[in-house]
């Protein structure tokens, strides 16, 4: 060991050889950051790194340690704008997924601002109402209009809801005219109700806007619901039930009163040898639209004075009406116009309408065997068919104004999203391009079946 000392600072070396390998070591007693030679010069820098034998390297601390003992060297990743160009663009779900729509996430999935998100919620949300409620009366009125146009002779295939009820058009107008030039058709309508739930309509709302509290909800119409009460006015029975007033529609015993339809029992005291019409007091039963006392169980309306109401009160209710629905339109405070839309289809596609009650009759039919066969087959088509088409008709009643309204409520959603300038729109052309043919698509068919069922209508009626 050498030492060299100095007045001011105190510094040693030190030299150790072994197994041929070198290290040097010193401390000086100087302030940090400096190092003192032998000859008492001062220097300022970096250590001098040790010299290491062939296939090994120093590490950090001065200690000499093989090459494969290094960190492994980290090759570089891609660019950062080639990273983020790989990344896929976030999108949404196109119409074709209901659920994936009613369920999705666009704050969370899209990262979309709090105003944007509602009216994305609410374009969305009537696009996919427009077409379930679209798909739902296709169904159901080619069904009827193909079922009535078959029993009437009618030939398909029906293979839309415009083409089965042109049939049954065709079929009506031919069997009628198989009657004789004298004949006469009457056809007596208890109508189909169809209120709107306004709990779900609220709720509806609250979801699309994003907010914890349902909007007030106001009736456009009747409000009627559940009178827990007495119910002084007509009360909607959905199942035969008892009726303490006037049975308005199909009476199955103890009838007296009026019957639209066919009485079976007395007419005007006098016992019927066959059911049939009668045009006085009726005493039996009455099937269909009749209008008198019904002591056994009534299907259809019910007029109540001031008596418990088994089904739907539509008069007036001594108490607050419990689960009220809207015959009419359900307004929503605070909506914007592409949630109200979304609201109001979704109302019209779940409402629950009670059954149409038909009775037909055919009079003043030539005296022929095939126009005998013929009344009855019309007869019989009207009463099993007719009442499905009438409640198609007055679900849509009311909601044509708001169905066409869609579609332009849509295409304006759509143009306030692509001008909105949110990055996530770039991923979104796909979905919103769906939105906006389910709606034009579904608002045509809800225009052409409206009309459809309103022709058949008016023909089996005979007007």
């Amino acid at each position: 060991m050498v030492q060299t000392r100095s007045a001011s600072r105190r510094c040693w070396t030190t030299a150790l050889v072994a197994s041929g390998l070198l290290v040097l070591g010193g401390a000086c007693g100087t302030k940090a950051g400096t190092s003192t030679s032998s000859e008492g010069a001062t220097s300022t820098g970096a250590a001098v790194a040790p010299s290491c034998p062939t296939g090994t390297l120093a590490d950090p601390s001065g200690v000499c340690v093989a090459e494969a003992a290094s960190a492994p060297e980290v090759s570089p990743g891609p660019p950062a704008s080639a990273s983020a160009a790989a990344r896929p663009l976030p999108t949404c779900p196109e119409v074709t997924s209901p659920d994936k729509v009613a369920s999705f996430a666009w704050v969370k999935e899209l990262g979309l601002e709090g105003p944007l998100s509602v009216q994305v919620r609410g374009t969305s949300g009537t696009a996919v109402e427009v077409r379930l409620l679209a798909n739902m009366i296709e169904s159901e009125l080619r069904t009827a209009c193909a079922a009535m146009a078959t029993e009437l002779g009618g030939k398909g295939p029906f293979v839309s809801s415009q083409t089965a009820c042109q049939g049954a058009i065709d079929a009506l107008r031919t069997t009628r005219a198989k009657l004789g030039p004298a004949a006469k058709i009457a056809v007596r309508v208890h109508p189909a109700v169809c209120p709107e739930t306004m709990a779900t309509a609220r709720e509806c709302a609250r979801r699309c806007n994003g907010d914890d509290a349902m909007p007030e909800a106001t009736c456009s119409g009747v409000t009627v619901g559940k009178c827990p009460g007495a119910c002084d006015g007509p009360c909607e029975i959905r199942p035969p039930s008892p009726c303490d007033g006037t049975c308005l529609g199909q009476c199955e015993s103890a009838f007296l009163g009026t019957c639209a339809g066919t009485c079976k029992g007395k007419c005007d005291g006098k016992a019927m040898a066959q059911a049939g019409e009668c045009k006085g007091k009726c005493e039996g039963a009455c099937d269909s639209v009749g209008k008198g006392e019904c002591k056994g169980r009534c299907v259809g309306g019910c007029q109540l004075h001031a008596s418990a109401c088994n089904g739907v009160c539509t008069g007036k209710c001594s108490v607050p009406i419990e689960d009220p629905r809207c015959v009419g339109t359900v307004k929503l405070a605070g909506t914007g116009a592409e949630c109200a839309a979304y609201c109001d289809m979704q109302s019209v596609h779940r409402m629950a309408c009670g059954p149409a009650v038909v009775d037909a009759r055919a009079s003043n039919v030539k005296d022929a065997k095939d126009a005998a066969a013929a009344a009855a087959a019309y007869v019989s088509a009207v009463e099993k068919h007719l009442p499905a088409i009438l409640k198609i008709e007055q679900q849509l009643k009311g909601h044509m104004e708001s169905v066409a309204k869609t579609k332009s409520v849509v295409a304006g959603g759509i143009k306030a999203i692509n001008e909105s300038g949110s990055q996530a729109v770039a991923g979104m052309a796909a979905c919103l391009s769906s939105y906006d043919k389910a709606t034009s698509e579904g608002t045509a068919s809800l225009l052409a079946s409206s009309r459809s069922a309103a022709q058949v209508a008016t023909t089996a009626q005979g007007k």
